[in-house]
């Protein structure tokens, strides 16, 4: 899991709340998360820090 986390760019702690159920990915990064490992569908905003203000469409 934290492979996966550095790889993605969010908090290791976070993703394991999101996968424990501890946290429901409703908004913020629990929500970037369970985007990113399918739990839920959505889209994930690029970050506004340098970055392109393009969205990533998960589905």
């Amino acid at each position: 899991m934290q492979a996966f986390a550095r790889e993605h760019g969010v908090d290791p702690a976070t993703t394991y709340q999101v996968l424990a159920g501890r946290k429901k990915g409703r908004r913020g990064e629990a929500h970037k998360v369970a985007v990113l490992l399918g739990m839920k569908e959505g889209i994930i905003l690029a970050e506004a820090d340098g970055q392109s203000n393009d969205q990533e469409i998960v589905s």
